[in-house]
This record gives C-alpha cells, structure tokens and sequence, in this order.
C-alpha cells in the first residue's frame, strides 16, 4: 500500500522501559500513517501493553523519542495524550451505542 504522504501520524524512535531486572522495551521503533490501521502484536510479555501505556500517558519512557506529525511531543500524564488527541482504551471496556465515529476521526485511539 502507497501512502498519500510521507508524513507520520504518529511515530515512535527508540523507546526503551526497564523495570526492575526486566527490560521490557528495547529501542523500539514504530510508525502510523493517518488512514492507517496498525496492530501491535507479540507474545505475552512482548511489551505491548508497556507500549500503549507510554503513547497514553500512564507510563514515561527511558530513552527514546514520540513525534506526532513529525513533531516530538512529551507524554508525560494522560492528561497530556489526551489533550494530544490519544486515547488508550482499555480492551475490557464497554462502550455506549451512542458514541459517533465522526466525533474520534482526529484522535488516535489505541485499545
């Protein structure tokens, strides 16, 4: 698939966690497009929740750098990604029938 742009939507350079004796994220790398649908996957203990948790806000990284639209951002609080425009929802999370798809088409929702 061609992209349109060459501009990122978002995109992670280098991210690294460590928690004690563990190192869950090592310099990962990642890009997202708009328009784009993009599936993190891996075993269990891969580090994608660690990930989700650093792009919303619950969890800062070590090293590393998040750019949206080519900028470098500071996520630091939920807070910040959600005024970013990211959202992290959790996968047991029940929505109401109301809730408009045209009201996220600006945000990055990652559940």
């Amino acid at each position: 698939m061609t992209q349109e742009t060459h501009e990122s939507l978002l995109e992670v350079r280098n991210i690294s966690k460590r928690f004690p004796g563990v190192l869950a994220l090592d310099n990962v790398h990642m890009k997202l497009h708009p328009a784009q649908i993009l599936a993190v996957i891996g075993e269990n203990g891969a580090g994608k929740s660690t990930l989700m948790k650093i792009l919303g806000g619950v969890l800062t990284p070590d090293a590393g750098q998040i750019l949206l639209y080519n900028k470098q951002v500071t996520i630091d609080s939920v807070a910040t990604a959600t005024k970013l425009g990211i959202a992290l929802i959790h996968p047991r999370a029940t929505f109401s029938r109301t809730v408009r798809i045209h009201k996220v088409q600006k945000a990055i929702i990652i559940s």
